[in-house]
C-alpha cells in the first residue's frame, strides 16, 4: 500500500505540473524550411479580338498578310485582321515553403482552445510561375508571306509562356476563434479551432495584373501541439483549402501578342481584350511551427511587484505617490485621482489580477 502510495503521490504531481505548463497563451512562428504546401492556381480568362499579319508596308513589307474567308482575291498589299475569340488559361501547381505567425492560447482545465492574429503567406515572399495556354478560336482565313489557307471552326490551344503569382495571403480577423483542446498523450494535446481567413490571390500575366481580392474561406485549424515547459511545438495539416473568386470586365487595357501559326509559320499578332476572369487556388501541406509561453500580463494595482495583491501595495503606492511617482492612471501626472484610481484596481481586482 505504501509502495502505491509512494508511485501515485509523484504521478499525480506530474501530472498536474504538465497540466499547469500547458496552460497559457503561446506565440508561434512558423518554420518556414520545414513548412511545404503545395498550391494548385487555375485562371480562366474569356477574351475577344483579332489576329493579324504582322506585315508593315514601311518596316516590315515581307511580313505575314492575312485575310479572313476561303475564298476570293488577296491584294499585294491587304492585311486584314481577322475576327477570333479567345480562352486565356493559367495552371499549375508548385511547392513553396510559407511564412507566418499566430496566438495560440491552450486551457487544458476547461478543455479549450483560442487562436487569434493568424497570418500566413503561402508563398514565403516568393513569386511562383504557372503554365500560361491560349484556347483559340477562328474562322478560316489566308495568309500570304507564306501563302496558305489555315482552316478555323475548332478550338487550337497555343502555349503563351507563364504567368507569375505574386500574392497568395491568409488572415485572421480581429478577435479569437475559440475550439476546442483534447490532450492524446501527457503533453500532447489536439486543438480543432474553426476560424475564418480572408484569402487574397493575385497574379500577373500578359501584362494584366489580376489584384489581391480578399475573399472569406471558412476552415478547421485543427493541428497536434506539444508542450515541453515554457515552449512548443506545433504540426498543421491543411486540407481542402480552396478559393474561388469571379471578377467582371472587360478587364485591363486591349494588349498584342506575337505568335508564330504553327500548321503554315506564319507570322502573326493577336490584338485581345479580357472580357472576365475567374480564379481558383487549392492549397494543402503541412506547417511546422514553434512557440514560446508569453509571460502573464502584470496586475496595475500590484503595485509592489511580488505577483499578489495585498495590503503592502497600498502603502508601496502612497510611498510612490508622495514621491511623485504615482500616476496610475495616466493622466496628467501624479494627482489625487490617481489614488481613487488605484483604490478603485485593489478592490475590484480587474483581469489579470
Amino acid at each position: 500500500m505504501s509502495r502505491m502510495r509512494s508511485f501515485v503521490l509523484p504521478l499525480t504531481v506530474a501530472l498536474c505540473a504538465a497540466m499547469a505548463a500547458a496552460d497559457g497563451t503561446y506565440q508561434f512562428t512558423l518554420n518556414s524550411q520545414q513548412s511545404e504546401l503545395t498550391t494548385a492556381i487555375n485562371i480562366t480568362a474569356p477574351s475577344t479580338g483579332s489576329l493579324i499579319g504582322n506585315y508593315d508596308a514601311e518596316t516590315n513589307p515581307t511580313g505575314t498578310r492575312t485575310k479572313p474567308g476561303f475564298l476570293g482575291t488577296f491584294g499585294d498589299t491587304e492585311n486584314v485582321p481577322v475576327p477570333l475569340t479567345v480562352t486565356v488559361v493559367v495552371n499549375g501547381n508548385n511547392t513553396t515553403n510559407p511564412s507566418g505567425a499566430f496566438v495560440l492560447r491552450l486551457d487544458p482545465d476547461t478543455g479549450e482552445a483560442g487562436l487569434s492574429g493568424l497570418s500566413l503567406d503561402l508563398l514565403g515572399g516568393d513569386d511562383i510561375a504557372v503554365n500560361l495556354t491560349a484556347n483559340m478560336l477562328w474562322n478560316t482565313f489566308r495568309t500570304r508571306n507564306p501563302t496558305c489557307t489555315v482552316f478555323g471552326g475548332f478550338t487550337i490551344p497555343v502555349p503563351l509562356g507563364q504567368a507569375v503569382v505574386s500574392t497568395l495571403t491568409a488572415q485572421q480577423g480581429a478577435g479569437e476563434a475559440i475550439g476546442t483542446l483534447v490532450e492524446s498523450v501527457p503533453g500532447t494535446y489536439v486543438v480543432t479551432i474553426p476560424v475564418t481567413l480572408s484569402v487574397a490571390l493575385g497574379a500577373v500575366f500578359l501584362g494584366t495584373e489580376v489584384p489581391p481580392t480578399p475573399q472569406d474561406v471558412p476552415l478547421v485549424f485543427a493541428a497536434e501541439v506539444m508542450v515541453s515547459g515554457s515552449s512548443a511545438t506545433i504540426s498543421i495539416e491543411l486540407e481542402g483549402f480552396d478559393t474561388q473568386q469571379q471578377q467582371e470586365g472587360p478587364i485591363g487595357d486591349p494588349f498584342s501578342v506575337p505568335f508564330a501559326e504553327p500548321l503554315c509559320g506564319g507570322s502573326l499578332i493577336f490584338n485581345l481584350q479580357l472580357q472576365s476572369l475567374s480564379s481558383s487556388s487549392s492549397v494543402s501541406g503541412q506547417l511546422l511551427a514553434a512557440g514560446d509561453k508569453q509571460a502573464a500580463p502584470a496586475c496595475p494595482c500590484d503595485w509592489d511587484g511580488n505577483g499578489e495583491v495585498g495590503v503592502p501595495d497600498i502603502f508601496a503606492f502612497l510611498t510612490s505617490w508622495f514621491a511623485g511617482n504615482g500616476d496610475f492612471d495616466g493622466v496628467n501626472g501624479t494627482q489625487v485621482a490617481d489614488i481613487f484610481a488605484f483604490l478603485n484596481c485593489w478592490f475590484s481586482r480587474p483581469a489579470p489580477c
